[in-house]
This record gives structure tokens, sequence and C-alpha cells, in this order.
């Protein structure tokens, strides 16, 4: 655990430990232990004074990809979706949590990495959707996205999101027809 606890608010230290805790349950509960924490006895090992600064930035990110993942992961994104809101009612910190941390906001991620068709379709511009998927593209993202573009479907669109995404060396190869890094 970090030594220096003084240093911080222990309210404030108290919601990363439940913020921690409940990503744990998420994970081994739809995850398969696969969540984004270590797995050891203490939430974090010695970490240094930048880390410490960023630590409530770093836990809500991660809870809140494991949310998404795990929804996107989902058969029934809908029951998944109630479920986990469910999970993070439980805790004596959600109204702090609910805050910080939107299942509706990791639902509308999962949404658009299950039908990028879909997804492409309802928007005007692909970097319509840079913000809902966090302005980062899974290899996997890539891959659905290439399959698309060598297909000639939503290209524009396809490309407009890459560059938004800082995706730029992958939209040069979409763009000159190399997708063997994909496909």
């Amino acid at each position: 655990m970090i030594k220096d606890l003084d240093q911080w608010d222990l309210d404030q230290w108290d919601l990363i430990e439940e913020m921690v805790c409940l990503d744990v349950a998420i994970g081994e509960r739809y995850l398969g232990n696969d969540s984004s924490y270590l797995e050891n006895d203490s939430l974090y090992p010695e970490v240094d004074a930048l880390f410490q600064s960023d630590i409530t930035m770093i836990v809500d990110m991660l809870l809140q990809s494991d949310i998404a993942y795990s929804l996107f992961l989902a058969e029934n994104i809908d029951e998944r979706k109630s479920e986990i809101e469910d999970i993070l009612r439980g805790s004596s910190k959600y109204a702090e949590i609910k805050e910080i941390v939107s299942v509706d906001d990791a639902y509308k991620e999962a949404t658009i990495r299950k039908d990028f068709v879909a997804a492409l379709k309802a928007v005007k511009k692909g970097y319509d959707l840079s913000s809902d998927l966090r302005y980062s593209l899974s290899d996997d993202d890539l891959m659905q996205l290439a399959k698309l573009h060598k297909a000639n479907r939503f290209r524009k669109k396809i490309e407009e999101l890459l560059k938004d995404c800082t995706c730029h060396e992958e939209c040069d190869l979409m763009s000159s027809g190399d997708y063997s890094k994909w496909l």
C-alpha cells in the first residue's frame, strides 16, 4: 500500500478502494479474472508520486473499461447492463461512483464495438464516434474496421474515425489498401 496515506484525503482513498473492489467483482464475474488489477493482497504495490497523483483517474478509467468490455462480451447486453448497475448500486459509495463512472457511456461504447456497421450508418462523420469509444480502438476494432474498409464500406467515415483516435499509421495502411496487419 502507499506509505504516505496522510497526504491523501481518506474519503477519496475509501472511494478508490471501493472502485477497485467493484472492478474486481465485475472482472471475476464477467471477465474470468481478467480485470485490470493485480492479483495480490494489497490493492497497489509501492507506486511513485506520479502514479499516486493520477491514481483516481486510473482507477475510474479501468473500472469504466472493464464495465464496457464486460458489456461487449455479453450475449444479452441489456441484461448485463442491469446486472452491473445492480452491482454498483450495492456499493456504499454508489452516489459518488455514479458521478465518476457511467454505465450508460460504457453501454454506448460496447454497442458501437459490437456493431460498427450500425454505428457508422448512424453518424454523419466517423469522428462522431470517437468520444464514445474514448478515443481508443482495440486490435479487434481495427480488424472489424479493416474488413469494412476493404469491402469499400464507410471508407471515409472509418478514416475520419481512425485519424480522430490518433491511429494515423493504421489509417495510412488502410488508405493505401494494405490490410495485412489485420486480415
